[in-house]
């Protein structure tokens, strides 16, 4: 995958292997039935290691939309993790139904691995309905056809150390094309902005707007807590720094498709004290604004 040449095959159509993440993804998202309002999901038979949040912030979305009228769409979320968990362990998901309002229900969910609570979400759906509308404008940046994935970009940045470039070569369920990659990987003070276009690896079954909300809740923790660190000289896989994500909120505007390409347009408006706050936009091929994002992180060098 770490060939350039790869893209074109890439274009022709989802290969087996793209097939098999996503079905994988959507798996984890499949919570097993506890009783009453509580569900599960078994640990994975593979190397453990620290859940990433757009995981378990999914999960517990999927455990909140059960219980949840069919015709209410998650339009806010808020979570806060609290410690880490790990992917080899059974976590669980309890639901409190808190109101069923007559055009919003809230919901909140816990989730515990161990005894030990890690991550404490919060979310309100709606049915759709008519309402004023404005929004910001898109940015202008060149369409995701004209940009190549990441992984063919790395490797055509000679400064960018091997362990690196692999990192960006690694398998993904979902695929990315940045506007600037160079500005992102490379080591160097920079503006507290990036923007990449992202979508997922292969079509999602159906025509399911629960699960298209799902999984854009997993994919819209991915690389925000590295913006802040770009002033700083600093980025997301540097050694140096010890980072975690503390909180992670999100508002769905408008019916999202994962599966079709999307601009995640990022920004970093301050840091201090340890931590560092990050905000996105989220921009669909049309321009309209379908998402906003919003997380803060711990972010301090290592003495």
């Amino acid at each position: 995958m770490s060939e350039p040449k790869q893209e074109a095959e890439v274009d022709q159509g989802p290969r087996e292997r793209d097939r098999g993440l996503v079905a994988r993804v959507v798996a984890l998202l499949d919570l097993e039935a506890d009783g009453g309002d509580s569900y599960r999901a078994p640990g994975l038979s593979t190397e453990p290691r620290p859940i990433f949040g757009g995981h378990i912030v999914a999960q517990a979305l999927a455990a909140a939309t059960r219980t949840v009228d069919v015709a209410r769409r998650v339009h806010s979320l808020h979570a806060y993790y609290l410690r880490f968990g790990m992917t080899d362990r059974t976590t669980t998901f309890t639901v409190s139904r808190d109101s069923d309002g007559s055009k919003v229900s809230f919901r909140r969910v816990v989730a515990m691995q161990d005894d030990k609570m890690l991550l404490s979400l919060g979310a309100a759906f709606q049915a759709p309905e008519a309402g004023m509308e404005h929004q910001i404008e898109a940015p202008q940046v060149p369409p995701p056809e004209t940009l190549r994935d990441d992984f063919a970009q790395a490797a055509d940045i000679a400064e960018l150390p091997d362990a690196i470039r692999a990192m960006v070569a690694r398998a993904s369920p979902i695929r990315f094309r940045s506007i600037d990659l160079r500005a992102r990987l490379v080591p160097s003070v920079r503006p507290a902005r990036q923007a990449y276009w992202f979508r997922l690896a292969d079509d999602l079954p159906g025509d399911d707007q629960a699960l298209q909300r799902i999984v854009f809740a997993y994919a819209s923790d991915m690389m925000l807590l590295g913006t802040a660190l770009m002033p700083h000289g600093r980025r997301w896989f540097d050694a140096e720094v010890r980072k975690a994500s503390l909180d992670h909120a999100l508002w769905i505007h408008r019916d999202v498709r994962v599966d079709d390409w999307l601009l995640y347009q990022q920004e970093s408006p301050w840091a201090g004290e340890g931590r560092g706050l990050n905000r996105g936009h989220i921009f669909d091929r049309a321009g309209r604004l379908v998402a906003t994002v919003s997380q803060e992180g711990s972010m301090r060098a290592k003495a």
